[in-house]
């Protein structure tokens, strides 16, 4: 279960996103075919929707134990502590006036998730059997019905105004480690999968070439588990949980952008969508 650098890494799995698929009678209009003007309920409808994205990989959490240097040689020592949880997240926001017709006066549903796991890491280990509540050390988490809500338009004195709001951030971001500051960030996504460059603190001295990249997980730690990793340690609510979490992050707007942005020396998070709700999620 450890990874191994002499194997050739396999290539990403395919993380798209499956699209929303839903139809009931509160989110589709209707035609007027077999269907009764007596309870038809026309607009103008403030329509909002919100769905959320999550390509994630779990990277691994080791420091440094010892490190003996001569004239001749080196050796260290490290000790495994744990693993963590990176991921880019895609969520998006979008209100609407709209005309349709509809068989109810109003209609709202939350927004539910599946989770598409891989069993193995790029390097082909593999960590345990998958479940219903196993994340494994790769996968995405889509949302497979979007959180809807519809309800007659009254206006932009109630707050209602049409929007579109997209965001596309990862919550961990990278520096060209050679700066010896936060000055230069560079974009970390080429980095996700690599679990050697994420055992290397970059605040070890020699550690590590003056070339490499130095990543970080960010502000908000995902989904952390001590020891040897393995499926058997996951639960399914530290998977609600972690994406609850991230749906936060994006209300909060403390994702990263792309390469992050720097205020100084310091790494700024400052991506999100203020309108988000993380208690629109149904988890059942």
């Amino acid at each position: 279960m450890t990874d191994s650098d002499s194997r050739t890494p396999l290539p990403p799995a395919d993380f798209s996103p499956a699209l929303p698929d839903y139809n009931s009678s509160g989110t589709a209009s209707v035609s007027g075919t077999g269907f009764s003007a007596s309870n038809a309920f026309g607009g103008p409808w403030y329509i909002e929707t919100q769905s959320l994205n999550i390509e994630y990989t779990r990277v691994p959490t080791v420091s440094l134990n010892t490190m003996d240097v001569n004239l001749s040689s080196t050796s260290s020592t490290y000790s495994h502590y744990g693993s963590k949880i990176i991921a880019n997240v895609h969520a998006q926001v979008i209100t609407k006036m709209d005309f349709g017709t509809y068989q109810t006066s109003s209609w709202e549903q939350p927004q539910k998730f599946e989770i598409l796991a891989v069993s193995s890491d790029v390097y082909g280990n593999s960590y345990g059997d998958l479940t219903a509540s196993t994340l494994g050390p790769r996968g995405s988490i889509v949302t497979t019905q979007e959180y809807y809500r519809r309800i007659p338009w009254i206006g932009s004195a109630s707050g209602q105004t049409e929007m579109t709001k997209v965001i596309n951030a990862p919550t961990y971001y990278a520096v060209q480690n050679w700066t010896n500051n936060f000055s230069s960030t560079i974009d970390p996504t080429p980095y996700q999968f690599d679990l050697k460059a994420w055992a290397i603190d970059p605040k070890w001295d020699g550690a590590q070439s003056i070339y490499d990249p130095a990543l970080y997980a960010g502000g908000t730690y995902l989904y952390g588990l001590g020891g040897e990793y393995g499926t058997a340690l996951e639960s399914l609510w530290k998977i609600t949980n972690m994406i609850s979490t991230i749906g936060t992050s994006v209300r909060d707007e403390i994702l990263y952008s792309n390469p992050a942005t720097t205020l100084g020396s310091v790494v700024v998070a400052d991506v999100g969508i203020p309108e988000y709700d993380p208690t629109r999620h149904d988890y059942s």
